[in-house]
């Protein structure tokens, strides 16, 4: 089910949904998402971790076929550092996926707030003015992805608990904006922005 699911996402992200100019939009969400859900349905941390990878490296391959198909003339090498990133982040995302639904509420709220500000990283870029992210952002892609943000904290249990995930995210991307720094120093090692 990991493999379906990722690759489906990573076709979606690049063939179906996000055109604009013939060009994929930028979805954070849809790189996000698929192992948190799957995360979220295991039964065990270890299972989590497993679908997590599985997801998420099949996510980028999806999306590498996607601009294959379409020629899209994206770096291959880019995919390359993509792909190994999928091995550190795929895990990760899977085992915060499985502790949405803890029974403690404290790492239920990081683990959303995590997961939450992840997926704002191309807004935050946005409201800055820097075009690598959001230069392919349309109002359809926003949507899609605010829509993903407020699945994610539905996942979340309690009412408190969501509003410390979205301090949490709020504070991770924009007060110390943790994630954006993190991001860009990712994408000048796997040759992104220059």
């Amino acid at each position: 089910m990991a493999v379906a699911v990722g690759l489906s996402a990573g076709l979606v992200s690049d063939l179906i949904v996000f055109k604009r100019e013939d060009h994929p939009g930028a979805s954070f969400g849809l790189f996000v998402v698929p192992s948190v859900i799957l995360g979220v349905v295991t039964v065990t941390w270890t299972r989590a971790v497993g679908v997590g990878l599985t997801a998420h490296v099949f996510v980028v391959l999806g999306h590498f076929l996607g601009a294959r198909l379409t020629e899209h003339g994206q770096d291959s090498g880019e995919y390359g550092g993509w792909l190994a990133l999928a091995f550190f982040l795929g895990p990760l995302l899977g085992y915060l996926g499985y502790l949405i639904r803890s029974r403690w509420k404290a790492p239920r709220a990081v683990a959303t707030g995590f997961l939450v500000g992840l997926i704002l990283c191309p807004f935050f870029f946005w409201q800055q003015g820097e075009n690598y992210f959001a230069e392919n952002m349309n109002s359809f892609t926003i949507a899609f992805d605010v829509l993903l943000m407020v699945m994610v904290l539905a996942l979340c249990r309690g009412i408190v608990v969501r509003g410390v995930a979205v301090a949490v995210s709020v504070f991770l991307s924009w007060v110390v904006p943790v994630f954006p720094f993190l991001l860009l120093t990712l994408m000048v090692f796997i040759g992104g922005p220059e």
